[in-house]
């Protein structure tokens, strides 16, 4: 399987959402959505120590053929092989203000969030809240909606991800519910959507998980803390063939009671993206 952002280079072996990276010999394939340059967890049978720098997962080049016509390396090993966590792509530097609470121009209620102007792997930060991602995109929309810091936007082909490309990865898949953009994260097992005013009723969203499973979790305050509201796991969705696996995506509404201040959206990083998001009442 792979993760959205693979390395080019591991055919048929993790499905990432990300980047994938694609050796210059022979291409070791290994499907990701997201971006991840995958660093090496497991010690090398002919090493005192694992290696500190991202390297290509250590596979059997005998479990990879080459297609005679399309001339791409095919993946003919253990089907259900993952990668290693965690991931070692390099993400550019960027500012990320912190989370303060900040009066909507627009309140948010039924307003869809698509990350769409912002650029591949930047922060979102507080771009949806009148401010500038990461890498300065913005200012953005005023609905007083901050992202945690390790909330990535993801470019899907055919847009480019320079960012990612430029270190030999790809993004693993072929569409998003509004292209270009999807949200994804590559730190921690989750990211949070922090709303200071609060919102009521209900979030929906649209996500692709198409080799691990995640939850949501509609939270009192921001940052994922005080009262649960509500709690949601999400399951796979169908996986296309790599390197488009992340290709499917399940439109979901979390309905709760109270008002909300945060929603955290989890899973394993790299292995699953969402986009769309739209609030309820406020």
């Amino acid at each position: 399987m792979k993760d959205m952002f693979s390395s080019a280079s591991l055919p048929g072996g993790p499905c990432k959402f990300t980047v994938v990276r694609q050796p210059r010999a022979i291409c070791f394939l290994v499907g990701l959505i997201l971006l991840t340059s995958m660093r090496l967890l497991a010690q090398d049978a002919t090493s005192t120590s694992a290696p500190d720098v991202p390297a290509p997962f250590h596979i059997n080049s005998s479990e990879v053929k080459i297609d005679p016509v399309t001339h791409a390396p095919v993946w003919t090993g253990t089907p259900d092989w993952r990668p290693p966590i965690p991931i070692g792509l390099i993400i550019p530097p960027q500012d990320c203000s912190d989370i303060t609470a900040i009066r909507p121009d627009t309140p948010p209620v039924g307003t869809t969030l698509d990350f769409d102007n912002l650029q591949c792997l930047e922060r979102v930060g507080p771009y949806y809240a009148g401010g500038n991602g990461g890498l300065g995109t913005g200012p953005g929309p005023n609905y007083g909606v901050k992202f945690s810091c390790n909330a990535l936007a993801v470019s899907v082909p055919p847009a480019a991800c320079p960012a990612a490309n430029e270190q030999g990865y790809i993004v693993n898949s072929e569409s998003v519910p509004s292209a270009p953009n999807a949200v994804f994260w590559l730190e921690g097992l989750h990211y949070s959507m922090n709303v200071p005013e609060g919102f009521k009723n209900s979030v929906s969203f649209y996500y692709s998980a198409p080799f691990y499973g995640g939850s949501v979790e509609v939270w009192t305050e921001v940052r994922g803390a005080g009262e649960q509201l509500a709690t949601m796991a999400l399951s796979t969705n169908k996986a296309c063939a790599f390197p488009h696996n992340y290709c499917t995506w399940t439109q979901v509404t979390v309905n709760f009671t109270g008002t909300a201040k945060s929603v955290t959206f989890g899973g394993l990083p790299n292995y699953i993206a969402f986009d769309n998001i739209t609030l309820g009442s406020n």
